[in-house]
């Protein structure tokens, strides 16, 4: 029905590859999130080729999600959803992520709200809030090895950052303690966002417990019309947040 290959040739298709690179004997889960018009499982198989394109290995599956261990000869690999007498299929996403983290983390896909989160399964103080921008076709999320995590995704089209920041904060207050760190850093094509995502790291730490920016330049000190006319909208994005977070509390 679909696939998706970690190897394409970018100067014929002007295309970048659908899958992430993997490391040689690493396992890995993937998992497909899709409905169908009947309960019979679709299949997935997984081939792994190697430098001349030839396929030295596969897996099969008979349900949307699995495991498997990236062989030491492969250079690239494709994965592809099967049809099990299916009319209609709507799909929405897959992920590929290492299984040692899927130990750790337990992760939380708002897709429509851009808000992608890594909660970690012990129990913890220390939470990190990334801004990015969503790409179209595939995203990538590099995880710190401890701590909550929280990817803010947008893009310039249909980007609300307020209905963004009630989600983000229906998920995050959980873990809000006075004793909680909240670390807020800029993510990948950060400065391609819209001015409100560029003000939004300052914005979030005025109002999260023991919030520290990361990667992000200080706004200046000195009272010029610039820097007035910076905090100002800071503030006010601030403030409409905060009613954000207010509204979810109650």
């Amino acid at each position: 029905i679909k696939s998706w290959t970690s190897k394409s040739k970018f100067h014929v298709h002007r295309k970048t590859p659908l899958l992430p690179l993997l490391a040689a004997e690493k396992s890995y889960t993937f998992n497909i999130n899709a409905t169908a018009d009947h309960s019979v499982a679709m299949q997935v198989r997984i081939e792994f080729l190697d430098i001349s394109g030839t396929v030295i290995e596969e897996a099969n599956f008979s349900e949307l999600s699995g495991e498997f261990v990236y062989p030491a000869k492969a250079t690239s690999y494709q994965l592809a959803l099967l049809n099990n007498h299916h009319q209609q299929i709507y799909f929405y996403y897959l992920t590929i992520s290492e299984t040692e983290l899927l130990e750790k983390f337990e992760p939380q896909i708002e897709l429509e709200q851009g808000i992608i989160c890594f909660k970690q399964r012990a129990e913890m103080k220390e939470n990190r809030i990334v801004i990015a921008k969503k790409s179209k076709t595939v995203n990538y999320f590099a995880l710190n090895d401890f701590g909550n995590q929280y990817f803010v995704l947008t893009n310039l089209k249909t980007a609300n950052v307020l209905i963004q920041m009630r989600y983000l904060y229906s998920i995050l207050h959980q873990n809000l303690t006075k004793h909680s760190i909240c670390r807020i850093e800029r993510g990948i094509s950060f400065e391609t966002l819209d001015k409100s995502y560029h003000i939004l790291p300052y914005a979030l730490s005025i109002i999260l417990p023991n919030a520290k920016l990361k990667n992000m330049d200080s706004i200046d000190e000195e009272l010029n019309l610039p820097t007035i006319k910076l905090r100002i909208s800071v503030n006010e994005l601030a403030y409409h947040i905060l009613e954000e977070f207010v509204s979810v509390s109650h």
